[in-house]
């Protein structure tokens, strides 16, 4: 693998060597949905420009929170995946998994304000997974109850 790239100007006789060891930037993979059938596909992109990491994070970050709150937003009398208090449990260890993943490697690209504001609102996040965890297992004990009271009659 190349550890450093070289550009040579035309206009002047100056060479510029990059070394990607003392280069800090964030790795990510890029979304692949298309196909290509004479282009390149793209396995890892690494960003050195702060502001086009931190405008790749916050688009990330934003996509991320509006997942979760689509899932909150759902109405918890629907029959489908999110009337499961497994999944439910399953998506509120993703979410603290996530606070994580923000403090230990995103924070060092976006700036303090930001990051306590989006610490802030993955809190609030979490606390409304927990309270639609606290209905669903309410509900689900309460069909239980149903169900013993009509066994005993």
């Amino acid at each position: 693998m190349i550890k450093h790239y070289v550009i040579i100007k035309d206009n002047k006789d100056d060479i510029l060597y990059l070394k990607y060891q003392k280069l800090e930037g964030f790795k990510f993979k890029p979304l692949n949905n298309l196909d290509y059938k004479h282009g390149v596909k793209v396995t890892t992109m690494t960003l050195y420009k702060p502001e086009l990491i931190e405008l790749i994070l916050k688009k990330k970050i934003k996509n991320k929170l509006v997942e979760y709150l689509n899932l909150i937003l759902e109405d918890a009398t629907d029959e489908g995946s999110t009337d499961d208090a497994g999944y439910v449990r399953a998506v509120l260890n993703d979410v603290t998994r996530y606070r994580q993943m923000i403090i230990n490697k995103y924070r060092r690209y976006l700036e303090e304000k930001y990051v306590e504001l989006l610490l802030e609102k993955i809190s609030i996040i979490e606390e409304e997974l927990k309270n639609k965890l606290v209905y669903l297992v309410y509900k689900d004990e309460e069909k239980e109850e149903i169900k013993e009271t009509r066994r005993r009659r």
